[in-house]
């Protein structure tokens, strides 16, 4: 994926929110941010933009999947200097014993929504699979807008 400045794009992926207010589920949060990491390296040659970095703009800007705007984006990015970002949240519903995962994706250049996804899973094994499934979603809408 290419950078604004031509060479390769910076990504920002941040840990993604916990909101299940249960200590069940605190793996999700890296576990989602690494599955994504994992489906960009497979089709993308891109920059990882700094951790720490994109963890402190994330708190500061990025509250959560509700999407972000203009203003937020804009901060995130004079931060960390990265061209996209990915994150997103998951909650746990008692009723129904399913997480839902929420994923954006926002390409930071031209402050716009690359990709915002949703997926429900009940909490068995299935729920490593939905993480998978999240990540390929996001990477797949960044695919498609890099070759238009």
């Amino acid at each position: 994926v290419a950078g604004q400045s031509g060479g390769l794009a910076s990504v920002a992926i941040i840990d993604f929110y916990d909101r299940t207010n249960s200590k069940l589920f605190g793996y999700l949060s890296n576990s989602l941010s690494q599955a994504v990491d994992g489906s960009m390296e497979r089709i993308f040659e891109f920059q990882r933009s700094d951790a720490a970095k994109n963890s402190a703009a994330g708190a500061a800007y990025l509250k959560g999947a509700a999407q972000a705007d203009k203003n937020a984006l804009k901060g995130f990015q004079q931060q960390t200097g990265a061209d996209y970002v990915i994150y997103g949240d998951y909650v746990y519903d008692k009723k129904t014993k399913k997480v839902t995962i929420h994923a954006q994706a926002y390409d930071l250049v031209r402050l716009i929504s690359v990709s915002n996804q949703s997926l429900e899973s009940p909490v068995d094994a299935t729920l490593f699979t939905a993480v998978d499934q999240i990540a390929e979603r996001i990477v797949q809408d960044i695919l498609q807008l890099a070759q238009q």
